[in-house]
């Protein structure tokens, strides 16, 4: 093994503040990237979450409510355990994203994957009938989701094509917009916009969605255009 010289900082100071800068960059951003330069304790991963729902949540506090979150955050920075910080979370995603809003655990998505529903698909009078039950698993289902029911919408030409969303009580956009891609136009599908008014765009290119789900690239993508969702 090659022997490296040691730098000298004092008489690289430029170098060694660049090479500080980059590790508190990648300590105080990664994480937004899903990228950590030491594994996140329960506080700091909970303060992240903190951070994220006080800036994207969709509602404008009240006074009261602006006070109970200032109150969360203090809560936060005095708790160690994943269990004493759970229910903290929960109440500051009630506030800022109101009953749309829920906090998944691990022990859920472990759960979420072991309960994995796939999409079903039924063809009468060559009228295709599709239900899409709600997604929050891991990558391969949800790419295996979106192939499951993109093969039946490609597989051959129908004369109509329904898509049931009954009981779809949400999860992960990516799988189930990827799935009947053939059907989605390309473009901007809509807006989020959050308590500062600032909107976010969810647009969707051939399989892929942007700005929200997961991405399921499933190749060129060839749309039908009389079925295209307007």
């Amino acid at each position: 093994m090659k022997k490296h010289k040691k730098i000298n900082y004092l008489a690289n100071s430029n170098y060694a503040s660049d090479y500080s800068g980059g590790i508190y960059i990648g300590y105080q951003y990664g994480p937004n990237f899903d990228f950590y330069l030491v594994p996140p304790t329960p506080k700091r991963d909970a303060m992240l979450a903190f951070n994220k729902i006080s800036s994207t949540g969709i509602y404008t506090e009240n006074q009261t409510q602006k006070n109970r979150m200032t109150e969360i955050r203090n809560d936060i920075s005095n708790k160690h355990t994943y269990k004493e910080i759970y229910p903290l979370l929960k109440q500051a995603l009630a506030i800022k994203g109101g009953k749309h809003a829920s906090l998944i655990t691990p022990s859920e998505v472990k759960k979420e994957v072991s309960q994995y529903k796939a999409p079903t698909s039924s063809v009468k009078n060559n009228i295709l009938y599709v239900h899409l039950p709600e997604f929050n698993g891991s990558s391969s289902q949800g790419k295996r989701y979106a192939n499951t029911i993109y093969y039946k919408l490609t597989s051959k030409t129908y004369k109509g094509i329904i898509i049931d969303l009954r009981n779809n009580l949400g999860g992960d956009i990516g799988p189930m917009l990827a799935g009947i891609s053939p059907v989605v136009p390309n473009g901007k599908l809509f807006e989020v916009v959050n308590a500062a008014n600032k909107p976010t765009s969810v647009t969707f290119q051939g399989s892929v969605t942007n700005n929200m789900g997961t991405k399921i690239d499933l190749g060129k993508v060839k749309k039908s255009q009389e079925f295209l969702l307007r």
